[in-house]
């Protein structure tokens, strides 16, 4: 971007300008209300009639357009004031010709009247002035703003090629055509550093200087009249000669500057790792100037640059003369490091690694990458590929391999996980030809253990040990998938229990657990080999069943189950009689997909249920009402948005360490005109499998937005606000666009928002607009959670690669304890987990005191839950926080 002022400006001949007509009283008013709001605000604010022509300018636009006063833009085109540069992109004309009535944000690089270059972001929409139609436009100065971006950039590639291992003339010289490219115009940099001796200059390192130029001024001695540079290295401190003819400290190298028309020059000191001046970056021009803050900035940042790319160089060169040195202290690393040389034989290796690998020195000598690897697994368990191997792709490739987990077989036969990081060694003066990498490998072996037993814990059911409703779920997607490759078939079962809130209810809920074990082996034994029993949680059971069989065989399996049942049950000291209702669904004959097939089991259960206790049906054409009822509320779902009756509840987060409230989620509900109040669980499924929601999303995050500003201007101290943000909605222009595009109109911060996302979202790969996006958002804070962990798709890789803030612990853990022994080891896993990721882990579900102080003991950050406040409207959150609650009681039902 070009920081330097335009020669010249272009301005238009002004048209005329029609004089609104006469109208009565309150028309006037009306027009003045509005002339003294656009006054009233702080952007510039230009109206604009359909003939481009300017008819109304606040005082804000004339200061932003370099205008003396308003009036001095009254009459130009619009087109003509705004000149885009020949860079720029759409025009502004174009955006006041009309965008079908929409509303357009431009930011355009433009001239401004006193013939300043800027650039300008305009909000153009259509308004009425003065009784007839125009269009207005709200600007504001992005100038600021585009030279940041531009110098981020600028900055990035800059610290690329240090990352890179590039030697210090070549970062150097990136460094004076990335300045050279940002000041524009005439801007030449040049870069010189001390001798030895630290009395003259030399080594001038240069982007479009001559060469005869850097030769001549090679080995100028420093001093008051040695130059900008050699003026600046005496005086330490930045020496800017407006006029090198005419100043006397260029008394010496003025004719040098003259042979080469360089007229100006600012120097300013660089330093070195000790803080000790080592040299001077100077800017020049071919004609007489002083620089202006944005241009002193900017070379300030490059000088930064520039004295890191010093500092790394002298630490590259103390690391090879004291090699020695630091081979004591890579010895004492607890990781284990291992250097391998292109022909992936082992050169280097230390303490650390014959600790995690079992091998002597002897034993670590006749190791080679091949070796190492040999037997080795990737993180699912598969064996690992030659092509790809992490060492083997960085000595091919030089590129960096981070953050691979493997399971390595060590020397006495144990497999160990560890996490790999392979580092390309740079190349150095001494061994310009060194192809070594620099192998890193932590143990993480215990970490592996625990998350695998949390993810085989996530998928069991705790009480009975069977598969629960996510294992369920995959293998029935699994044995579709198989049965429809291979032409079999497949059936599913799903029965309910007759009376079990009975048994609950009189005997206790640990009678009742008993009568679920006893229940699901005697349904394990009327079952045929090969059949899948799980538990969906409650008194609810499905049998999987495989084969061509079809609805015959299933009813027969059926009927099995339903004489098993009937004989009756001891549980304690007391005989139960407990029977099912049990209903059937054959793929492919009822259903093509395995969501219809659970359908049409779940369909034809409840039809079991209307003929009475202990009976069995098969799907048929009976159950069409659920599915037209569905479509219904379908239809009635895509209407809710313009008919505004969804509204958001909020439920608050508390920290356990001192009651104090933490953020509260939002929680959207459907308020229908004529069913009331409708379950989330009722229609969020649905949204989400026509699309629809995205828009809903779309919706409960502006209106959270909206929320949370309302909150801030009224002063209510609600900490952060998080909204559940769904696998569909999750894309680069979520980040990119509509959450900054909120918090901009919204005017808040994005630590005011938490997005929660499932483990669904984990599984995707980030593209790079994605991954960058985010982080642009997180290092303005916003927060990212991982909502329900350990019921998905748990994984120690995608913790580690995405960028998470905290776990939010799923309600079906907190529900069982703390007298559940599993339920204990899968939240002290979460919990375990979050504390050495160094991220908030939150329990959901607290419901009761014993709960809440079980999960205190464990460590547990926060807590929400019933316990301490149900969801609730926004005026009962303002009553909450103003009451001073902390560490509340149970809360009386606020919804």
């Amino acid at each position: 971007m070009n920081l330097r002022r335009p020669t010249s400006s272009v301005l238009c001949t002004p048209a005329s300008v029609r004089a609104p007509a006469g109208s009565c009283t309150v028309q006037r008013d009306a027009e003045s209300a509005q002339r003294r709001l656009y006054e009233s605000l702080p952007d510039g604010v230009l109206v604009v009639d359909e003939h481009g022509v300017i008819v109304f300018a606040n005082g804000s636009a004339a200061m932003l357009l370099g205008a003396a006063d308003a009036a001095r833009l009254i009459g130009l085109t619009v087109d003509a004031l705004l000149a885009p540069s020949p860079a720029a992109g759409p025009s502004l004309c174009r955006a006041f010709a009309g965008n079908g009535g929409r509303p357009e944000v431009l930011e355009l690089e433009c001239m401004r009247l006193d013939g300043v270059g800027c650039v300008i972001e305009a909000s153009v929409s259509q308004t009425e002035f003065d009784g007839r139609p125009a269009r207005q436009a709200l600007l504001r100065d992005a100038t600021e703003r585009r030279m940041k971006q531009t110098l981020a950039a600028r900055t990035r590639d800059v610290l690329e090629t240090m990352a890179d291992g590039a030697p210090l003339d070549a970062v150097l010289r990136r460094i004076c055509t990335s300045i050279e490219r940002m000041l524009g115009g005439s801007a030449r940099c040049g870069i010189t550093l001390l001798d030895p001796e630290r009395r003259r200059l030399h080594a001038m390192v240069s982007g479009t200087l001559p060469a005869a130029y850097c030769e001549a001024v090679h080995g100028l001695e420093i001093g008051p009249s040695g130059g900008a540079c050699g003026a600046a290295v005496f005086f330490d401190r930045r020496v800017i000669v407006e006029d090198i003819d005419t100043d006397p400290i260029c008394s010496t190298s003025r004719a040098h500057a003259a042979n080469h028309g360089l007229r100006a020059c600012w120097a300013t000191p660089l330093r070195d790792a000790d803080g000790r001046v080592a040299g001077s970056f100077a800017v020049y021009h071919d004609s007489p100037q002083r620089p202006g803050e944005a241009e002193l900035d900017v070379v300030d940042a490059f000088v930064r640059l520039a004295e890191e790319a010093m500092r790394r160089t002298a630490l590259r060169e103390r690391m090879r003369r004291d090699r020695v040195r630091h081979e004591s202290v890579l010895q004492a690393v607890g990781a284990a490091v291992l250097v391998f040389r292109g022909d992936w034989k082992l050169s280097g290796w230390n303490a650390g690694a014959q600790r995690l690998l079992g091998l002597d020195d002897s034993g670590l000598a006749a190791l080679d990458a091949q070796r190492l690897l040999a037997g080795a697994v990737g993180e699912d368990g598969t064996p690992l590929r030659h092509d790809d191997s992490p060492i083997d792709r960085c000595v091919t490739t030089r590129a960096p391999q981070r953050d691979r987990v493997l399971g390595l077989l060590g020397g006495d036969g144990r497999r160990r996980w560890v996490t790999v990081n392979v580092q390309p060694v740079p190349a150095s003066h001494d061994d310009p030809d060194d192809d070594s990498v620099v192998c890193c490998l932590a143990d993480v072996t215990e970490i592996k253990v625990a998350q695998q037993r949390l993810e085989q814990l996530a998928r069991t059911d705790v009480l009975t040990g069977l598969p629960n409703r996510l294992f369920l779920q995959a293998e029935t997607a699994r044995l579709v998938a198989a049965a429809g490759r291979e032409g079999g078939g497949l059936g599913m079962l799903m029965m309910d229990l007759d009376g079990f809130k009975h048994v609950n209810d009189t005997l206790g809920h640990a009678a009742g657990d008993a009568l679920l074990i006893d229940v699901a082996q005697r349904i394990e034994g009327a079952m045929d080999a090969g059949d899948l029993l799980a538990r969906l949680g409650g008194d609810e059971f499905v049998v999987l069943t495989r084969g061509s069989g079809g609805v015959e065989a299933l009813n027969a399996l059926a009927r099995r189950i339903a004489g098993a049942l009937a004989t009756p049950f001891d549980v304690g000291a007391t005989e139960v009689f407990v029977s099912a209702a049990i209903g059937g669904g054959v793929y492919p004959q009822h259903a093509s997909t395995p969501e219809a097939l659970f359908r049409c089991a779940d369909a034809a259960m409840y039809r079991a249920k209307r003929f009475g206790r202990g009976q069995v049906a098969m799907f048929g054409p009976d159950p069409v009402a659920p599915r037209i009822n569905r479509i219904t509320i379908e239809c009635d779902l895509r209407r809710a948005l313009e008919r505004g009756e969804f509204e958001l509840h909020y439920q608050p987060r508390w920290r356990a360490v001192d009651g104090t409230m933490a953020g509260v989620e939002a929680l959207i509900r459907w308020r229908h005109r004529d069913r009331g109040l409708v379950s989330p669980a009722d229609f969020v499924p649905l949204a989400e499998e026509t699309g629809l929601i995205v828009p809903i999303g779309r919706w409960v995050l502006d209106e959270a937005c909206r929320q949370t500003a309302a909150w801030r201007a009224a002063g209510v101290a609600v900490p952060s606000v998080a909204v559940n943000v769904s696998a569909a909605q999750f894309s680069t222009e979520l980040f990119a666009s509509t959450v900054p595009g909120l918090l901009r109109r919204h005017g808040i911060e994005a630590s005011d928002i938490e997005l929660e996302i499932t483990e669904t979202v984990m599984m995707r790969q980030l593209d790079e607009g994605e991954a960058d996006a985010i982080q642009a958002l997180r290092a303005r804070g916003l927060k990212l959670l991982l909502d329900d962990f350990g019921t998905g798709y748990s994984s120690l890789s995608y913790l580690q690669r995405f960028p998470l803030d905290g776990l939010k612990i799923d309600r079906s853990f907190v529900a069982r304890l703390p007298h559940a022994r599993d339920s204990r080891a899968i939240v002290e896993a979460i919990v375990g987990l979050s504390r050495e990721l160094s991220i908030v882990s939150i329990a959901e579900g607290v419901e009761t005191e014993e709960q809440a102080a079980w999960l205190r003991r464990a460590g547990c950050n926060e807590l929400q839950g019933f316990l301490y406040a149900r969801p609730m409207r926004a005026a009962q959150i303002v009553a909450l926080l103003a009451t001073g609650a902390s560490a509340l009681p149970v809360f009386a039902d606020h919804a």
